[in-house]
């Protein structure tokens, strides 16, 4: 495996539940009380290696959707497990973290955070996969709460989402991009015009396992719009249980499978619906 980035070569642990096992899997020696040398029995629990095995199931896969969608080698379209160029696509990761407020009141909030582990991830993604842009977006009100998470996904989630979407239906930098060494940032009176036809060349996937029923759902509403593409980890233990990853654990639905509401042809619908669609139509294309 790849080394660690230098950020990861050294990490400080609060709590360990097995002082013997960490030593012997970390390859630490913390000096005994009484020693001679009088050092300190606390020392620096140090990383070896980490792997994330929904992620290292995840991207692959991911990656050859975009492939197959938008081009690439075709023998690298085979090679499940390595990275699939596509050098004409921009690859936009959005890792989303949260708390959760704990039922004991004396207990800190951030106790459960994953905010620390898509930080890890971050670091995870940009060693095997360079090209691959990640956006981390961190949320601290309850991820149990079916409100706070309407007010994440609208004010938080789906404003970075769409900033993406309008840099590049406008063929503008992308807001992680800088243009002469600064933060790009456009004003509204110096805009290129608006591709209306943005859909044809830009693809949202949702990924999702288990958690918070609230932030799944109020996420899949907000990217309705999008029409996503959905990963869903029906299974999570694989490598735990069987030290093996496989994409059998991964089910890919289209927007299509997973909405319930079946599509109408147009011109089956009423005259009114169809007057409606019929101007819809024409604003877009004077838009």
């Amino acid at each position: 495996p790849p080394p660690l980035p230098p950020s990861l070569q050294q990490l400080e642990t609060i709590h360990s539940p097995s002082k013997k096992n960490d030593e012997e899997a970390s390859g630490i020696q913390t000096p005994h009380p009484g020693r001679p040398d009088g050092s300190s029995t606390r020392e620096t629990l140090r990383i070896n290696a980490v792997f994330f095995p929904l992620l290292a199931t995840l991207l692959p896969r991911w990656l050859g959707k975009i492939a197959d969608k938008f081009g690439g080698e075709e023998n690298e379209r085979k090679k499940v497990a390595a990275p699939l160029p596509s050098p004409n696509v921009k690859k936009v990761v959005v890792l989303v973290s949260g708390v959760g407020t704990p039922r004991n009141w004396t207990h800190s909030i951030s106790g459960n955070s994953t905010q620390a582990c898509a930080e890890l991830m971050e670091l995870f993604i940009h060693v095997l996969y360079p090209d691959i842009t990640v956006v981390r977006i961190h949320s601290d009100t309850n991820i149990f709460r079916y409100d706070e998470n309407i007010t994440f996904a609208t004010q938080e989630l789906m404003p970075c989402i769409d900033s993406y979407r309008d840099a590049h239906a406008r063929g503008e930098p992308y807001p992680d991009e800088k243009v002469g060494g600064k933060q790009h940032a456009s004003t509204t009176l110096e805009r290129n015009p608006f591709n209306p036809d943005w859909r044809q060349s830009v693809s949202v996937t949702y990924s999702f396992a288990d958690g918070s029923a609230a932030r799944s759902h109020a996420i899949q509403a907000s990217l309705r719009p999008y029409r996503p593409t959905y990963f869903h980890f029906w299974q999570l233990k694989t490598f735990w249980h069987e030290s093996k990853i496989t994409d059998e654990d991964i089910e890919v639905h289209s927007f299509e499978e997973m909405e319930t509401v079946p599509a109408m042809a147009i011109d089956q619908t009423s005259n009114t619906v169809m007057m409606v669609v019929n101007e819809m139509k024409k604003f877009r294309k004077e838009f």
